[in-house]
């Protein structure tokens, strides 16, 4: 049996299955499990390839490279298609095929085997790190590929500024966000939007056709202001034109009309649960900190170190990499950003014992995706509140109570 991970239509998996029998056999799996309503928390997404690499690694000792099919896909784990059991407990790592870094070898472990029929099983793998199924699949927020598939409305909690020139729409999304500790700043005009998100806001939702603004000019005004926080465009128009503007305007996610509540909230839920892979990294400096002023600085320098990391693992580029992480590990925590230095220096601490950029791959892909939550917004006004009547189309959750 090969140890490659051959691709194209002519691989072969253990299974011997061609590309349409394994197609054949999935869409039987997923008719038959369609009614299935099992809670998980990250969504499973269709992952039909004919042959990828997993080295099982059996409680005895017994160390194998297979070629096996795959089923599904998530930011937890997966399912592949075997033609023998597996030991739940095994230890195991897949060759999954990253969009910018090439092979990457994750490490996980079988949790279930499952006998489907003749010699066919499901194996599933939770991963020990979560991935971003996004970066190894052509998905993207602005196709609405949120990764949670349940969240609950108390786990969410932070300040939306809401900017639409539908009232009916601003009273329905805080209707469906009362059960939810959100605080929800409405009004159908854009000056006013962008004054309330200077303010200070966790997230920015509009519309992306507002009359004479667009979500798109909005975006550009937003981010002159200083306003650094995402913005999720609400819209009807969810073709391949919009989405170009959109993607071309700097909107970071986007949800169509019309909303329902699951939706709103895995939407929302992709930026806001801070304590998932997904949600943001905010500084904890304090706005008067001497330093708060070099965070900005320091948010924009992101893409470029993210770069560098994923250069550094497609080179093997071990001292390239140990520059890298020396300077994050040195910059991060004094702006606020633990988390990002204490990875830094978990990785300089493996490289100091000499071993290769393969063992701290999956430290470098979680320092990749921190870095990329990494996120600045202007501080809340310490300004006195005007004594003046608030605007009639500017309602919070507070005010509506």
């Amino acid at each position: 049996m090969s140890d490659s991970n051959a691709g194209g239509d002519g691989a072969m998996n253990t299974i011997r299955a061609g590309r349409y029998e394994l197609n054949r056999l999935l869409d039987a799996m997923d008719a038959k499990n369609a009614k299935n309503t099992v809670d998980r928390e990250f969504v499973r997404w269709g992952y039909r390839q004919q042959s990828v690499t997993i080295e099982l690694r059996h409680p005895g000792g017994t160390v194998v490279r297979l070629p096996v099919a795959t089923r599904n896909l998530s930011n937890s784990g997966m399912a592949v298609l075997h033609s023998a059991f597996v030991h739940p407990g095994s230890s195991c790592a897949v060759e999954l095929e990253h969009q910018t870094m090439g092979t990457v070898e994750v490490e996980g472990e079988v949790t279930r085997c499952q006998h489907i029929g003749g010699t066919v099983h499901e194996i599933g793998i939770r991963f020990h790190h979560q991935i971003d199924t996004r970066e190894y699949m052509s998905l993207d927020l602005l196709s609405e590929a949120f990764c949670l598939e349940k969240v609950s409305p108390d786990k969410l909690q932070g300040t939306i500024v809401y900017i639409d020139d539908c009232e009916l729409d601003l009273k329905l999304v805080d209707k469906l966000l009362e059960p939810s500790f959100m605080s929800v700043q409405s009004t159908t005009d854009p000056d006013k939007g962008v004054e309330l998100a200077q303010r200070g806001c966790d997230l920015v939702m509009c519309d992306l056709h507002m009359g004479e603004t667009s979500g798109v000019d909005l975006i550009a005004r937003l981010r002159e202001a200083g306003v650094r926080a995402p913005v999720l465009m609400v819209t009807a128009d969810t073709s391949q034109h919009a989405k170009d503007q959109l993607r071309s305007g700097g909107a970071d996610a986007l949800v169509s009309k019309p909303l329902t509540h699951e939706k709103l909230l895995r939407a929302i839920a992709e930026f806001m649960i801070g304590g998932s892979d997904a949600g943001p990294l905010m500084s904890t400096l304090r706005p008067e900190d001497p330093s708060s002023g070099l965070i900005a600085g320091f948010i924009e320098d992101m893409s470029v170190q993210i770069i560098a990391v994923e250069t550094t693992i497609r080179e093997d580029n071990s001292e390239g990499c140990r520059q890298i992480c020396m300077k994050l590990a040195a910059s991060a925590p004094p702006l606020g950003f633990d988390p990002i230095g204490a990875i830094a220096s978990r990785i300089l601490e493996q490289l100091g014992k000499g071993v290769g950029l393969s063992y701290v791959l999956s430290d470098l892909q979680a320092l990749i995706k921190t870095c990329r939550r990494a996120r600045v917004m202007a501080p809340a006004s310490t300004d006195p509140a005007p004594e003046t009547e608030p605007d009639s189309d500017t309602e919070t959750k507070a005010d509506a109570a």
